[in-house]
């Protein structure tokens, strides 16, 4: 009884052609029959030149040379082409860095020591809104004061908020 790989070296050009009709290329095919080939010989060093049985040999040998071909297809649909894997390296990050986190602390801290100049009913509205979430109807009814004054509140101090920005920045 012969092995499966001098099987396969006997009829190696019946097989090769047949898995290429199948898989419709002649190098996917030749690739995938060596490492069927491959294969076999680490079975039979393992199982010690004990031969399996198989009833279909040519069947058997298609069959796992196609197994193995869509493996490697499958592995290569999961790679990064060098184009992709380089496209990633031209990313930048657009996060701050330390000097400009360490910058954006100051002049929050700056702003926050002017806002303490403002009025305090004026102060505590921009800081209701912007922070809190609070609506403009619900700082008139604490206020006790119109929509209109709450707006106009919220002007005023958006506009020092603007200003103190805009004397940081220069």
């Amino acid at each position: 009884m012969t092995s499966l790989r001098d099987f396969l070296i006997s009829n190696y050009d019946e097989l090769k052609k047949r898995l290429t009709y199948r898989l419709g290329n002649v190098d996917m095919a030749s690739d995938a029959l060596q490492d069927t080939y491959l294969r076999l010989q680490d079975k039979s060093v393992e199982q010690k030149d004990a031969a399996p049985s198989v009833a279909h040999p040519v069947a058997y040998l298609l069959q796992m040379a196609f197994h193995i071909a869509m493996d490697r297809e499958r592995s290569a649909e999961r790679r990064l082409t060098v184009e992709e894997a380089e496209g990633f390296l031209d990313i930048v990050d657009s996060a701050p860095g330390p000097l400009a986190i360490a910058e954006g602390r100051e002049d929050l801290m700056r702003l926050l020591q002017d806002l303490e100049t403002l009025p305090k009913r004026q102060r505590e509205i921009l800081l209701a809104v912007r922070l809190d979430g609070e609506s403009r109807e619900q700082l008139a009814l604490r206020y006790r004061i119109s929509l209109r004054t709450v707006d106009r509140e919220l002007e005023r101090g958006y506009a020092f908020c603007h200003a103190r920005i805009r004397e940081s920045d220069q």
